[in-house]
């Protein structure tokens, strides 16, 4: 049997315990011993990279179990990585696919909004692992106004910045599962709302952090971050919000260090 058609049948064996081998009579052969069945003598694998995946994923989302408990984390996790083996040796991008697993899995269909409270998280890791770039500095802002009467001003956001929306409150509601203190008498709402929530996360240093934003300033934040130019972006604010204070914008965000250097285009 050639090497690629053995890993092939190995790969399968490994990712579907509880099932018949899935590899023909030649990958059987090589792997019985002693009259051990296939399953049984690459059940020690499956164990090792079932568990150890579903470890550290469990670690990188620690809101799964917060909500759902430890049993509930593993069972979901091992179904995943059942069902979306990583395709790389590189952890860290592994699991983009989870929420909407989670969405169809069943016994998560009295928890909504976890499908969120997971894209949070792995919005939040991935700006942790997100490549260096150089923020926008006052200097350079104060350049942009300077030739923002002859030039279309562009505001790209750095790498590790992300924009998220849902219809719960899950901003409150990571902070209050990832909360040490126990008992707290406030709760947060879980229930969807009339007003989306709006949540910004970025790396200002080391560490991601995030925010909740208003509703004009992710949809400023979005048009930026698909290219478009302040001036038409905030334009399309200002129709829907005439008081829309720019100033304050671009001071909260410039001390959070979320936009990068910026590339003016002269207009032709």
């Amino acid at each position: 049997m050639k090497l690629a058609l053995f890993q092939q049948h190995f790969q399968e064996e490994l990712l579907t315990p509880s099932a018949a081998p899935a590899g023909g009579p030649g990958f059987r052969d090589l792997c019985i011993a002693d009259n051990i069945p296939v399953s049984e003598r690459l059940r020690v694998y499956q164990d090792n990279i079932l568990h150890g995946l579903s470890a550290k994923m469990s670690e990188r989302l620690p809101v799964i179990a917060a909500l759902g408990g430890d049993d509930f984390a593993l069972c979901l996790l091992r179904q995943y990585i059942c069902q979306s083996p990583p395709q790389s040796g590189c952890l860290a991008d592994y699991g983009r696919t989870l929420p909407d697993f989670i969405a169809g899995y069943a016994p998560a269909a009295a928890l909504p909004y976890l499908p969120d409270l997971v894209k949070l998280e792995l919005e939040i890791c991935a700006a942790e692992q997100a490549a260096d770039d150089l923020p926008l500095s006052h200097s350079d802002l104060d350049m942009l106004q300077q030739n923002a009467e002859s030039e279309l001003v562009y505001l790209p956001l750095r790498t590790s910045v992300s924009l998220l929306s849902s219809p719960y409150q899950i901003y409150e509601l990571r902070a209050y599962l990832l909360s040490s203190a126990q008992g707290t008498e406030v709760q947060p709402s879980i229930v969807p709302s009339t007003k989306d929530t709006y949540v910004l996360i970025y790396r200002p240093f080391l560490k991601a952090e995030y925010c909740t934003l208003s509703p004009e300033e992710y949809f400023l934040l979005h048009a930026l971050k698909e290219g478009v130019c302040l001036n038409d972006a905030l334009s399309k604010v200002l129709v829907a919000t005439l008081d829309f204070d720019l100033a304050s914008f671009l001071s909260a965000n410039l001390n959070r260090r979320i936009f990068a250097r910026a590339v003016p285009n002269s207009e032709e």
